[in-house]
């Protein structure tokens, strides 16, 4: 019987000497099984490590041409809790319907299957107006989530808010990490819409596609005619990265423009300088033309090592040419918020300004709490005046510290990747979300491993509003989940603000959140 049994193990190990006993057959087994182990453990650990990195290597593999052509399960799960035939008009407008009551658990501590659960038991509702009267009277900021999911989740990316005088109310959401589409959303009717950027593969110069990019910021200008825009409206991007996969990306040479009416993407001007990350914004440079394509900082090269850009430059869409009205900043950054001050805010004689805050200066460094302002000319600038700055060369603008809150409160910690909203015609800067890096990335440190992406951070949920006038940070509400790398857009027709995608505390492949936040404002707070 034993020797039968030796016999089947030999058969099974293979040939075998002619001097081989059960337990030199048994020594060679277990060899055999120990092998087997190792094997097995060791892909294992490689599948893990594969996945940790899998947003690195597809992204490297399709070299910047990776898309997100389906919504992932989280966005699925959402959008099976939600009415699959809902009907909204401007007595019942979507924007007022929406899911909250799952905001109330403190999501940061559920993995993403709980977070997806905890939103599926929730019903859609509409929000009652007994909450808006009282929200009328007071600072208060109350906020749900709309009741379908972008259908393209993404983040770094760029919204704006299109409205007119026939109460239409639309939210565009441009581009992102992971995201090739342009989408938009009917904040009235409900009606959403996506379209891939560039359907034809189109690539710039360079030869990078035209959907491909993130850390964006959107500025909205009305088309001029003879620039095959023909009045319509335009989204131009002036900065961003290639690639998705964090800390390998590739700073954008070239401006993109979104037409608004087909939500396609033609290539724009080459930039002066590289760079992701900006903040920008349309401005009257010349009286009585069209506003430039105005950007300031950004990056040039990838999130943990690249260069911070202090320069700033404004594209002359009717002369086709850049030029440097505002000069250098005292120093570079990004992951910012910018917004435009009136003249006149906190005193008629205050000229109107320019605010840059919540932004950081070194790659995962600590965020700025101090905001950086330049006073605008009452008549802007001739065409003299700017040829002659530009003969100057790169010279530092006169910017200047405006203000740096220094209280110990958690409202005015400092933070950036944020969303922002001006109100209050611009006297009242709306804050929402945005991140705290903790570790020192400066170039000393940035091959630690800790530094890869950042390494320890605090994300907010926290809405919070400041006083340009007092120069003081106030906690107005919450978005109820910890969330970054987003941007906000707000209505004035129905003040409301908007926050939709973003970088969302749970893991998974892209980490890109679905969800739409919208936050009424109380009756402290007119959306600009």
């Amino acid at each position: 019987m034993k020797a039968d049994a030796s016999k089947g193990l030999v058969g099974l190990l293979g040939a075998a000497p002619r001097d081989a006993t059960p337990s030199r057959i048994r020594r060679r087994l277990a060899e055999r099984i120990f092998g087997a182990y190792l094997l097995i453990t060791g892909c294992f650990y490689f599948g893990l490590w594969l996945g940790h990195y899998a947003e690195y290597f597809t992204a490297m593999h399709h070299r910047g041409e990776m898309t997100l052509l389906a919504p992932d399960s989280f966005a699925k799960g959402f959008a099976a809790s939600t009415p699959s035939s809902p009907s909204y008009d401007a007595a019942h407008p979507y924007y007022v319907n929406g899911k909250r009551r799952f905001l109330q658990e403190k999501l940061g501590n559920h993995s993403r299957e709980e977070i997806t659960n905890l939103i599926q038991r929730d019903a859609v509702e509409t929000m009652p107006l007994a909450e808006k009267r009282r929200l009328d009277s007071g600072v208060g900021v109350e906020t749900w989530v709309l009741p379908k999911p972008l259908e393209h989740p993404t983040r770094n990316h760029d919204s704006v808010i299109i409205e007119d005088n026939r109460g239409s109310v639309v939210m565009y959401v441009a581009l992102g990490r992971y995201s090739r589409y342009v989408q938009s959303i009917d904040l009235v009717s409900g009606e959403t819409k996506s379209v891939r950027g560039s359907e034809g593969e189109e690539r710039d110069p360079a030869g990078y596609r035209l959907d491909d990019l993130n850390h964006v910021i959107a500025v909205l200008v009305d088309g001029i005619d003879g620039r095959d825009a023909n009045g319509k409206k335009e989204l131009w991007l002036p900065c961003g990265f290639h690639g998705d996969a964090v800390n390998y990306e590739t700073s954008s040479k070239y401006v993109r423009i979104v037409d608004v009416e087909t939500m396609t993407i033609r290539l724009g001007p080459k930039l002066p300088r590289a760079g992701g990350a900006c903040v920008a914004s349309a401005l009257s440079i010349i009286r009585d033309e069209p506003p430039m394509i105005c950007s300031f900082a950004g990056t040039n090269g990838r999130h943990n090592s690249g260069e911070f850009l202090p320069h700033t430059q404004c594209y002359d869409r009717v002369r086709e040419k850049w030029w440097r009205p505002f000069g250098k900043l005292p120093y570079g950054l990004d992951h910012g918020n910018m917004a435009v001050v009136p003249p006149g805010a906190c005193d008629a004689t205050d000229p109107g300004k320019l605010l840059i805050f919540n932004y950081r200066t070194e790659p995962y460094g600590r965020p700025h709490r101090e905001m950086l302002a330049f006073d605008l000319p009452q008549e802007g600038w001739s065409l003299d005046e700017l040829r002659s700055m530009e003969a100057k060369g790169d010279k530092r603008g006169h910017w200047y510290l405006y203000a740096e809150p220094n209280g110990t409160e958690w409202v005015e910690q400092a933070r950036d990747a944020a969303g922002m909203v001006s109100a209050n015609n611009g006297r009242t800067l709306l804050n929402f979300g945005g991140v705290s890096y903790k570790n020192d990335c400066s170039k000393g440190n940035r091959k630690r491993s800790r530094c890869k992406e950042g390494g320890a951070r605090h994300d907010f949920s926290q809405i919070r509003a400041f006083d340009v006038c007092t120069e003081h940070w106030s906690e107005v509400g919450d978005l109820g989940l910890p969330i970054f790398a987003l941007q906000s857009s707000g209505s004035s027709t129905l003040n409301v603000a908007v926050t939709c995608g973003g970088d969302a505390p749970y893991r998974q492949f892209h980490r890109n959140s679905p969800l739409c936040f919208a936050s009424r404002m109380g009756g402290a707070y007119a959306i600009d």
